[in-house]
């Protein structure tokens, strides 16, 4: 055992010298050193138990907290699984009603706008189906198109025939119609399509069709545009020429009676007539325009023949033998009825044809040919010309029409040498004449009414009012040559009340003034009969 002093000695200094070192305070016997040990270690356990405690205390409130939250009470019993699934029913049914509700509103919403989408799709489907490509031999329309109308005159209308083609309130620029959408392979013309809009009297967006017109065009408006003499209005007025509306129906025409005052037989239907212009491309903004808002749409069948294709017209340009020039009309037109003949015979009673200056009065036409005969009879049919014996034709510029069965029996022999298949020659009437007649022994008719007033007429309405044979010692007049046989009256006198053509309506404008003065002046309406 070692003593006080033997502690003292080896630590190096006295007891009483507690500066130096910290030991001099410890406890020297075993006993206290545990002791201290102990209450050193007893500290720590307290720390730790309180720290213990604290995090149990914690979780245990974010475990109320948690069983607050879900709707539970902290001292509930837990319950059982079918208490569970009780519970779970009970709120599905308590909110069943809304979600069923809800969901009948979101589908009948998506049934809705599918039906919509639908519908949109399928007016996009015909809109397109109806302006662009179509595979080959069917059919395209463009039925309910229209150019721009400006729906206020920027001139007046006799300014519009003083310089055609120079004002877009005159309806004759190219820019006002665009560029013409190409035709489809095999192209067969919707040829019916003027017509259906015609009577629906609405274009696709809803505006008026035929398009309105002024009634400055009532007043008088001479060729060239002055106000002083329109002998045009004169005759129209004098005669009176009276344009039967293009909407007339079989029924009123039997009820009110003809222009002509003939009586059509009881078993022979009101025919449907086709017909057919030959023009150019650069016409077809300016006079093919005029006749397609005037006087085309009471044909049962229009189709313009053309030097290039435009679906919305209709107009088509189709291949034949020799060059694009007057003086080979006549392979031009042995084209168009061939084309006519293949596509359209089945279809029409009548087929009327003529070139892009003629105004043509189709109700006068269609009653005419409805007393004349049936379609199923040989009829050719115009202004018949006799230059001398033999040379008999009905003018091309009156235009004229043929009967089915006489369209038929040319188609069936014009490649034959004696129809001159492969001349070149601008006498395209004189031409199917000698055909008609060389093969099938079909000549021409006299159109003219009771009293010897024509029908057909190769001049404008005012031309034919003021025409008058050359005076004795004045050069021959071919007008008179070719009507000498049978004379021609003159004045007023000249044109039948139900007169069918006039010829030389070259300026749009004009085509527009006559139609107004035709169906529109003092009358009820544009074109019709209401």
């Amino acid at each position: 055992m070692h003593t006080d002093s033997t502690i003292r000695r080896k630590g190096g200094s006295s007891t009483n010298d507690t500066s130096k070192s910290p030991k001099r305070n410890r406890p020297t016997d075993g006993t206290s050193r545990r002791k201290k040990k102990g209450e050193r270690k007893g500290g720590n356990d307290s720390a730790a138990f309180i720290v213990g405690c604290a995090f149990i205390v914690a979780f245990i409130m974010f475990g109320v907290w948690i069983v607050v939250l879900l709707g539970f009470e902290p001292d509930a019993a837990a319950p059982s699984m079918e208490e569970n699934a009780a519970r779970e029913v009970a709120a599905v049914e308590k909110v069943r009603p809304k979600t069923e509700e809800k969901i009948k509103s979101t589908n009948q919403y998506l049934m809705k706008k599918n039906k919509l989408t639908i519908a949109a799709q399928e007016a996009a489907k015909t809109k397109k189906e109806a302006s662009i490509e179509i595979t080959d031999g069917k059919r395209q329309s463009w039925e309910g198109w229209q150019p721009h109308t400006p729906s206020t005159m920027e001139v007046p209308w006799r300014k519009c025939i003083q310089k055609p083609n120079t004002y877009s309130s005159c309806r004759d620029l190219e820019a006002d119609m665009g560029t013409a959408p190409p035709a489809p392979k095999n192209w067969v013309p919707d040829v019916t399509m003027l017509r259906r809009m015609y009577l629906k009297g609405k274009d696709e967006n809803g505006n008026a069709w035929p398009p309105s017109l002024s009634d400055e065009l009532c007043e008088k408006i001479g060729p060239n545009g002055g106000t002083f003499e329109d002998t045009n209005k004169d005759l129209i007025e004098l005669v009176p020429i009276q344009a039967q509306p293009l909407d007339r129906t079989e029924e009123q025409a039997r009820k009110e009676g003809l222009t002509n005052g003939k009586v059509p037989p009881p078993d022979r239907r009101m025919p449907k007539i086709m017909c057919s212009l030959y023009t150019m491309s650069s016409s077809h903004a300016s006079t093919i325009r005029a006749i397609r808002e005037t006087w085309a749409g009471g044909c049962d069948g229009f189709l313009a023949f053309s030097t290039e294709s435009d679906p919305r017209i209709p107009a088509i340009s189709i291949p034949h033998d020799g060059p694009e020039e007057y003086n080979n009309m006549w392979q031009k037109i042995r084209s168009i009825w061939r084309f006519v003949g293949t596509h359209y015979i089945d279809e029409f009673d009548f087929f009327f044809i003529g070139g892009d200056d003629l105004f043509v009065l189709p109700q006068n036409l269609r009653e005419y040919l409805w007393v004349l005969g049936d379609p199923e009879e040989d009829w050719f049919v115009g202004r018949r010309f006799k230059p001398h014996p033999g040379g008999e034709f009905n003018s091309g510029g009156a235009g004229y029409a043929l009967s089915r069965s006489t369209l038929r029996k040319f188609l069936s022999q014009m490649e034959e040498e004696r129809c001159k298949a492969t001349q070149h020659t601008a006498m395209e009437d004189v031409m199917i004449a000698r055909c008609l007649e060389n093969m099938h022994g079909i000549t021409y008719h006299d159109t003219r009414d009771d009293e010897n007033r024509e029908r057909f007429h190769p001049f404008a309405p005012g031309l034919h009012y003021v025409w008058h044979p050359p005076k004795e010692g004045q050069p021959a007049d071919w007008y008179e040559q070719y009507n000498k046989e049978w004379g021609v009256l003159l004045g007023k006198d000249c044109c039948a009340p139900d007169s069918v053509s006039f010829h030389y309506i070259k300026k749009p404008a004009m085509v527009r003034h006559i139609s107004s003065l035709l169906y529109q002046c003092g009358k009820k309406g544009n074109l019709r009969g209401k």
